[in-house]
């Protein structure tokens, strides 16, 4: 009895502990209860409500010109008959541009993109003949003459040479553009047989085992294995397949196809960088929504909205401008001061307006978002133009770049899916947008009339509305809850607070109807009823944040929703975790990294629902964070061959420079994430960057024949690895200088140069374990220091040599050790196709030092990583508390991979902790026996 009473008084001891050191206080929580619930996005603080100088164009009537030039004039011979490819029939093709000869092949997008617009425009401008020729024309895409057996972007296609984005939109849109139009002969077959095709490639990625990996540039259909170009990688793929996935569980009801798309939306889930390249990532928001409101899922929509808003953390300065210049458009952020693309743009804005219909927490931001867009894509047509140019838009702008851009047909196709979601209202800068308009595969009898009504101006205004549905209606604010106008037949006024919008749904009313029907109307009507939003308050993006920071954050729920946890990250890691937030959280700057963070808030309600807000933040725990920090006053002091090589311009706010200047000396220390911060007000020609060590007197490139101008964000490590292949080795503390060099004849301006450590915050011994399970390794691709990939591919770590001209490592971030604990680092390498070593770095040191040398052997390795760093150093050189860093080396050829099972960094036990591990669990069986006798 008393054996048994020790082990329950000991059991409810460490219940009690439990409860306390890893549960809050469950104490009420300080939230606003509201039935206006709303979102904000730090990203778009700085787009105005109301763009300058606003007016509304027509884009119906462009689209419809653009559809008639395209289908009934055909003057320049757009459309063209093609060779028999995979179907043994002759196929019709579009041209991609204007200019564009005849022998140019034809592709999928175009001519889907030509099918979609005319059938919403409804234009009635094809016949029954001429739709199902085109429609004919779409299945010579399905390739099946090169043996893959896919549906590609062209009739010859070959996967390998295209990227995932091509392959995959092609498919996306194939299948909107079939919920749309009569199923052909085949259309049925070829879409299941392309959603088993991805199917497949989601199970070869990782979802057999349960997880996925899209970290590549794309899939080989030919040899059934993805492939890397060395040059970038597609990982927001994901969410293209996702898509895809989900649009053939809505056709053909099959489960797997669910769980397809789930598998890419966990994988996109566990992103914090923005994994976006071209165009797949947009519709991120609208499948999160849509999933989370049709069914038992939890997607961070929060997290894509930001995606959507911020520029890519996988293609160098692209994304959604945000600034003065083409504001809402997407495109290459910095290149010729920035360069905006029109189908990327157009695509953009159809992907994200129908996210509304399922979260209706967005509708201010969606809807100035939209008013910028439309007034901001007039950018891609010459108005005064007598020829095609004022039909046909450009295929991308440049703000400070004078080359002559290409008509792209392409995107004038895909103009009409935006035309037909927006029309004016008796207010200026108010639109009546459709949000069902781009919504793919609902049941059309649960689908009623919905519009977004946002107001830009500051005051209230009043907007004459006129339902789409016969006979009496009442009409319901999906934003609000509540009925703004009820049992109205025809035009009403509708009353819209300044800077606020309404979503308005319309509820047929019948005569006699009592409450309790129109209820059920109402609630069948509505998908988007999110209870809870929480916003970081009063952060500029990238703020300053130093310390006692107070971070203000604003909860909003409805009665149903209460909160039962409030936590705080940075960088995914918690800072602060409680329900109570009655005064701001004060961040201790001093214990944090300086550098650029992620700042994130997750609130918990009643019944598990969670809500996200992220805020990008500039951590500054020291007076004097910068490595090099120099205005343009400053930079007139670095050493130039001429007076002429640099002068102050713009009231001394400007550093023009037309020759050669080299800063003074500064010391930089590679063992951690240096980055360059550049503000460029402008130029002329190229201009490049290098840096220069003062001790051997080589440069290197940091920046090499630049046409960019902005503001430029470059991870120091990362482009002096891939700029400088088999030349720059630097590593640990150097002394260095920055140089700016501007091309022959041309000249550079410059506001500002810093440099600063991007911080990474140490990963302490309690969490070691969970840094290395699979989905935080494939992670570490993230670190764009070494020329290498790391990718989870059928049950391993594949590391792949991307290093042209040596080898190529995948590096882990830093870890506290303390070396009189004798730490292991153990490894199992399952492949390896020429060598393969393993080194370990201490932070601040300018080499590593091997833990594995180089070798062709496989197995399960061990080492003590204590005995290996006392042999290489000298007695008294090395401390306890240190910070490591292990790289995997491949040593071979480019693209050669080695294939690791696990890694593992552990303490010896040593025998007095073993001896009691095995007394502690002797005594365990013990006491289970005697209870169990005892109850016999």
């Amino acid at each position: 009895m008393k054996i048994q009473r020790f082990w329950l008084y000991g059991l409810l001891f460490i219940c009690c502990m439990t409860t306390l050191v890893f549960q809050p206080i469950l104490v009420k929580a300080e939230e606003e209860k509201s039935e206006l619930i709303s979102k904000t996005i730090q990203a778009t603080q700085d787009i105005p409500y109301l763009p300058d100088h606003y007016r509304y164009i027509d884009w119906r009537q462009r689209a419809v010109e653009f559809n008639n030039f395209l289908f009934k004039t055909n003057t320049a011979d757009i459309i063209f008959n093609q060779e028999e490819k995979n179907t043994g029939r002759a196929a019709l093709g579009i041209k991609t541009y204007l200019d564009e000869g005849m022998e140019a092949p034809s592709q999928a997008l175009t001519l889907i993109g030509a099918l979609l617009s005319t059938e919403a425009l409804d234009l009635n401008i094809l016949n029954e003949e001429e739709i199902s020729k085109l429609m004919e024309s779409l299945e010579s895409y399905y390739n099946i003459e090169n043996g893959e057996g896919t549906f590609l972007n062209y009739q010859e296609g070959n996967s390998k040479e295209m990227s995932f984005w091509q392959q995959l939109y092609p498919s996306i849109v194939y299948f909107m553009l079939m919920d749309r139009y009569s199923p052909t002969v085949d259309s049925d077959a070829m879409l299941q047989n392309i959603a088993d095709t991805w199917y497949e490639v989601v199970m070869d990625l990782g979802g057999s085992d349960g997880i996925v990996d899209f970290g590549y540039t794309g899939y080989d259909f030919k040899n059934r294995i993805p492939f890397d170009n060395g040059k970038w990688i597609e990982p927001d793929a994901a969410a293209g397949v996702a898509l895809l996935q989900y649009y053939a569980f809505e056709k053909f009801g099959d489960r797997k196809y669910m769980k397809a798309a789930n598998l890419c939306m966990e994988y996109m889930d566990d992103f914090d960088r923005n994994p976006g390249y071209e165009l797949l990532y947009l519709y991120l928001p609208y499948l999160s929504a849509r999933l989370n409101s049709t069914g038992d899922y939890h997607f961070n929509t929060a997290k894509y909205m930001e995606f959507f808003f911020t520029e890519s953390d996988y293609r160098r300065e692209y994304g959604i401008f945000n600034d003065d210049y083409a504001t809402g458009l997407i495109g290459e952020r910095t290149q010729y001061g920035g360069s905006p693309a029109s189908f990327q743009s157009i695509i953009g804005a159809t992907a994200l307006v129908p996210m509304l219909k399922y979260d209706q927490r967005y509708a201010i931001e969606v809807g100035r978002y939209l008013l910028n867009v439309t007034n901001n894509l007039n950018l891609f047509y010459d108005e005064d133009s007598s020829d095609n140019a004022n039909i046909v838009p450009l295929e991308r702008v440049e703000k400070d770049g004078d080359a002559r851009q290409r008509h792209s047909i392409l995107s004038g196709t895909y103009l009409g899916l935006l035309a037909t979601m927006i029309e004016p209202t008796n207010v200026e800068g108010i639109l009546k947008v459709d949000i069902n308009q781009n919504d793919y595969y609902v049941e059309e009898a649960k689908e009623r009339p919905l519009y977004l009504l946002f107001n830009p101006h500051e005051d209230q205004k009043v907007v004459e509305y006129e339902p789409q549905t016969t006979g009496c209606v009442s009409l319901y604010d999906v934003v609000s809850h509540q009925f703004l106008k009820e049992n109205i037949k025809g035009k009403t006024d509708i009353e819209i607070k300044g800077n606020e919008a309404v979503m308005i749904l319309e509820i047929p009313i019948e005569e006699g109807e009592n409450q309790y029907s129109i209820d059920r109307k109402v609630e069948h009507g509505v998908s988007a009823d999110v209870p809870l939003a929480v916003n970081i308050l009063d952060i500029p993006r990238y703020g300053v944040i130093d310390d006692k920071y107070p971070i203000n954050i604003d909860i909003q729920t409805t009665d149903e929703a209460a909160v039962s946890n409030i936590k705080l990250s940075l960088d995914g890691e918690p800072i602060f975790q409680n329900v109570n937030y009655t005064k701001p959280y004060e961040l201790e700057a001093t214990k944090l990294e300086n550098g650029y963070h992620l700042l994130e808030v997750e609130v918990t309600a009643k019944g598990g629902l969670k809500d996200y807000s992220y805020a990008r933040v500039f951590i500054q725990k020291d007076d004097q964070p910068y490595i090099l920090n120099n205005q343009a006053i400053d930079i007139t002091k670095w050493e130039y061959d001429s007076e002429r090589d640099i002068s102050l311009t713009n009231e001394d706010k400007d550093a023009l420079i037309q020759g050669r200047i080299v800063s003074q000396p500064f010391a930089i220390d590679f063992s951690q994430v240096p980055l360059l911060d550049l503000e460029v007000a402008a130029f002329s020609g190229s201009w490049s960057v290098l840096l220069r060590d003062v001790e051997s007197g080589h440069e290197f490139y940091l920046l090499k024949d630049s046409t960019d101008a902005g503001h430029i964000i470059s991870n120091m490590n990362y482009v002096l690895h891939r700029l400088n292949p088999g030349k720059f080795n630097l590593l640990g503390k150097h002394e260095v200088q920055l140089v700016v060099l501007p091309g022959e004849n041309s000249t550079v301006t410059l506001k500002q140069v810093q440099i600063f450590n991007e911080g990474i915050q140490t990963i302490e011994e309690s969490k070691w374990k969970t840094s290395f399970r699979t989905e935080k390794i494939t992670h570490w691709q993230s670190r764009f220091n070494a020329l290498a990939r790391l990718n989870y591919y059928k049950g391993q770590a594949v590391i792949r040599n991307l290093n042209p001209d040596g080898n190529g490592g995948m590096q882990t971030h830093y870890f506290e050790v303390d070396l009189s604990k004798h730490p292991r680092f153990k490894i199992k390498v399952d492949e390896v196709d020429e060598l393969w070593s393993l080194l370990v770095y201490i932070e601040g040191e300018n080499r590593g030092y091997y833990l594995q040398y180089p070798t062709d052997k496989t197995g399960t390795f061990s080492y003590n990583i204590s005995e290996v760093l006392e042999k290489a150093l000298p007695e008294g050189d090395l401390d306890n508390q240190v910070n490591l860093q292990f790289w995997v080396v491949c040593n071979g050829h480019y693209d050669s991979t080695v294939k690791v099972d696990y890694l593992r960094l552990d303490y010896e036990k040593n025998w007095f902790e073993l001896t009691a591990i095995i007394l502690l669990s002797v005594l365990s069986v013990t006491a289970i026996c005697v209870n169990v006798n005892k109850e016999n």
